[in-house]
C-alpha cells in the first residue's frame, strides 16, 4: 500500500481488503455450516481490447522496424531521463479502418520488427502498455469503467522495407511516460521473480517457481492528475485491492501533477503495490489493512504485509531505499520520505521514522524492521553492522512465501510464523544474527499463538507498556506486544464458553479483558467480548464470554490489559503510572487453554 508522510512519519495506508468491515454482533452468528471469513475473488473480466498475440504471415511483405522508448522524470531537478526502452510490450498494427493486420512485442531493448503486406497502404503502429507473455502479465489502464490501455503510435506507408524511427512516451504534457514507467516497473518485478525462482523447487522443498502465465493479469489503473483514493473515500493514495487483481497508482489530485503527490515515477511505490498483488496471488494475505506508521507497534498481520512489500521493491530494484516524492520542478517538488533499509539510524532517522525495535520480540510488530531484516538476509553487501553477515538467495525466502505461508492452515500471516517456517526449511541459512539485531522472535509465541485445551494447569503473565504513557486505553494505542496475548482458537461449531481469571497487585492493579475475533478481524472490533471493570481494591478478577451457537471456524482469543483507568492518570488526564503485571489463566469449555509452543 502507498504511504503518506506527516509530522510523525505516519504511513497512512488504505489497502482495501475483501475481508475488511465491521464484524457481526454475537447475536447475528448462526450455528449452521462453516464460517466464511474472506470473500473469494470474482472471475476476472477485462472489457479492454483483446490482447494482440497472433502474428500473421504475409507474402509478399515489407519489414517495418523501429524503437519504443519512454521518458522518466526525476523529482527535484526537472530533468527528463531517458531514453528508457519499452520492454516486452504489446504491438498492434492497424489499417485506416481500425482493423488489426499484425501483432508483435517489443524486445528487451525496445526495438521491434514487424511484417506487413506490400499494399502501399497507410497503417498505424501502436505500442501498448500491456504485456501477456512469459515475462509479465500486466495491463496499465485508465480506470475500472473504461479499461482503456495506454498507447503511443506512429503512422507509416507500407511501400518499402523501412524504419519508423523512435516512438517516445513523454514524461511531460500528456504524460504517457508515466503510464509506461508504471508498466516497466511491473515488468521488472515480474522478470525478477522469474529469474530468481527458476528451478527453486530443486533446492527448497515446496518452492513454487514464478510463472507469469499462471497468475491473473495485474490490472493497473492510473490517470494523470487523478487520485484513485476517491474510489474509496480517501485522500491521495496508491493501493491494491485484495482478491481483485487490481492496483491503483496515484496520478495526482484535482488535475495537478506538479504540486501534488504523484506516484507514476515513484518506482518504490509502484513495485510495493505490485508486491501486494504477488502476496495475494502467490501466497496468502491476512492483512486487515488500515492505518500503519513508523512510530507504533501495529497489528502483526499488517506489519508483515507492509514490511514484505517495502522489502520486495528493494529486492527488485537492488536499491535499499523506499522513496516517495511529490510534485515536480515545474511546481513544488518534495521528498515525502526516503527509508534506508541498510541503516536504521542513517540520514537523520530516529526511532520515530525508522521503526526501530527496542524490546525483545518487538520486531515482528514493526513493518520497517521486517523490511530491514528481509533485506539483510538476501542482500549481497554485508556491511556494518556486523550482524548483517549472511547472504541467502531470494529463492529461500520465496520457498517459505509460496510453500508454508500458502497453506490453508495459515490463517494469520505474520513474521513470527515466517521465522518458524524458515527454521524448519531444509537447506535454509542461519538468520539468527539478524533476528537478534532486529529483536524478532522465531515463532508464534507473541502473535497467533497455537493453543489447545488441556487438563494441565497453565498460567501466563501480561505486563504493561511501561515506557509509553500514550497507551491510555483505546485499541489504536494499545501495545499489541506487551499488553496483549493472541491465541488461535479452532472452534468445531456449537456452544462456547471462554473464561479468564487473573490475579494482580493492589498497587496500580491490572484490569484484564477478553475479546473473541473472527479470522478477518480488525483489532478492537470483536465478535464478542467481556470487559468488566476491576473492583476498587481488588487483587483478582474474572471475565467470561458465553455463546450458545458459534459457527465452525478459526478465531483469535485476545487477552488484553486495559490501560485507560482514571487511577492511572494525572490531573490533566494524561497517564503517568505503570500498571502492575497480572497473572492469568484461560479456559475454554471448562478446559485449561494453553499455548502448544
Amino acid at each position: 500500500m502507498k504511504a503518506f508522510y506527516n509530522t510523525v512519519f505516519a504511513l497512512v495506508a488504505l489497502v482495501i481488503l475483501s475481508a475488511c468491515g465491521d464484524e457481526p454482533k454475537s447475536d447475528e452468528v448462526q450455528c449452521t455450516g462453516a464460517a466464511s471469513f474472506i470473500s473469494s475473488a470474482p472471475p476476472q473480466t477485462l472489457s479492454a481490447e483483446t490482447y494482440c498475440s497472433t502474428q500473421t504471415s504475409y507474402s509478399p511483405a515489407h519489414t517495418i522496424t523501429g524503437t519504443a522508448n519512454y521518458e522518466y522524470r526525476s523529482n527535484g531537478n526537472g530533468a527528463v531521463a531517458g531514453p528508457n526502452p519499452i520492454r516486452y510490450a504489446e504491438i498492434m498494427v492497424k489499417d485506416a479502418s481500425n482493423n488489426i493486420i499484425q501483432c508483435g512485442e517489443t524486445a528487451a531493448d525496445g526495438t521491434f520488427s514487424l511484417s506487413v503486406p506490400q499494399t502501399s497502404s497507410n497503417y498505424t503502429i501502436y505500442v501498448n502498455a500491456r504485456a501477456d507473455n512469459s515475462v509479465a502479465r500486466v495491463y496499465v489502464l485508465d480506470n475500472p469503467t473504461n479499461e482503456n490501455h495506454y498507447s503511443i503510435s506512429v503512422d507509416f506507408t507500407a511501400d518499402a522495407d523501412k524504419s519508423v524511427g523512435t516512438i517516445t512516451a513523454s514524461a511531460t504534457g500528456t504524460l504517457e511516460g508515466g503510464a509506461f514507467n508504471i508498466f516497466d516497473k511491473i515488468v521488472s518485478a515480474s522478470k525478477f521473480l522469474v529469474d530468481e525462482t527458476t528451478n527453486c523447487n530443486a533446492t527448497y522443498s515446496g518452492c513454487v517457481p514464478f510463472n507469469p502465465q499462471s497468475v491473473p493479469i495485474a490490472q493497473t489503473f492510473w490517470t494523470k492528475g487523478f487520485n484513485p483514493g476517491s474510489y474509496v473515500n480517501s485522500g491521495p493514495v496508491s493501493y491494491y485491492l485484495t482478491g481483485q487483481n487490481q492496483l491503483f497508482i496515484l496520478g495526482g489530485d484535482n488535475g495537478d501533477v506538479d504540486n501534488s503527490d504523484t506516484d507514476h515515477f515513484d518506482d518504490s511505490v509502484i513495485i510495493h503495490e505490485y508486491g501486494h498483488y504477488i502476496e495475494d496471488v502467490m501466497s496468502k494475505s491476512s492483512s486487515p489493512g488500515g492505518f500503519h506508521n513508523g512510530d507504533a507497534i501495529i497489528d502483526a498481520r499488517l506489519a508483515w504485509s507492509e514490511g514484505f512489500a517495502n522489502y520486495f521493491q528493494a529486492a527488485v530494484t537492488g536499491i535499499p531505499q523506499y522513496r516517495d516524492t511529490s510534485g515536480t520542478a515545474d511546481g513544488t517538488p518534495g521528498l515525502l520520505f526516503n527509508l534506508n533499509l541498510e541503516d536504521a539510524g542513517a540520514g537523520g532517522q530516529t526511532r520515530i521514522n525508522s521503526d526501530l525495535p527496542i524490546r525483545t520480540n518487538e520486531g515482528i510488530f514493526r513493518e520497517f524492521s521486517i523490511s530491514r531484516l528481509l533485506w539483510d538476509v538476501t542482500d549481497t553487501n554485508n556491511e556494518d553492522p556486523a550482524e548483517d553477515d549472511i547472504t541467502q538467495p531470494f529463492a529461500e525466502f520465496w520457498a517459505i512465501f509460496t510453500g508454508g505461508f500458502n497453506q490453508s492452515s495459515n490463517k494469520f500471516s505474520n513474521m513470527g510464523y515466517l521465522h518458524e517456517l524458515q527454521n524448519a526449511l531444509g537447506g535454509a541459512g542461519d538468520w539468527s544474527t539478524v533476528r537478534t539485531a532486529e529483536k524478532h522472535i522465531a515463532n508464534r509465541a507473541e502473535y497467533a499463538t497455537p493453543a489447545a485445551a488441556t487438563t494441565n494447569s497453565c498460567q501466563v503473565t501480561v505486563t504493561d507498556d511501561s515506557d509509553n504513557f500514550s497507551d491510555n486505553g483505546p485499541f489504536s494505542l494499545s501495545n499489541q506486544l506487551v499488553s496483549n496475548d493472541f491465541y488461535v482458537y479452532e472452534h468445531p461449531g456449537g456452544a462456547v464458553n471462554i473464561e479468564l481469571s487473573y490475579s494482580t497487585s493492589s498497587t496500580n492493579p491490572a484490569d484484564l479483558d477478553i475479546y473473541l475475533y473472527r479470522e478477518s478481524y480488525r483489532y478492537g472490533t470483536a465478535l464478542a467480548s467481556s470487559a468488566n471493570e476491576l473492583s476498587s481494591g481488588a487483587t483478582s478478577g474474572a471475565e467470561t464470554i458465553s455463546l450458545n451457537c458459534l459457527v465452525q471456524g478459526t478465531y483469535i482469543i485476545n487477552v488484553m490489559l486495559y490501560t485507560g483507568s482514571s487511577t492511572l492518570k494525572d490531573s490533566f488526564g494524561n497517564r503517568n503510572k505503570v500498571i502492575s503485571p497480572a497473572t492469568y489463566q484461560l479456559k475454554v469449555n471448562g478446559d485449561n487453554y494453553c499455548s502448544t509452543l
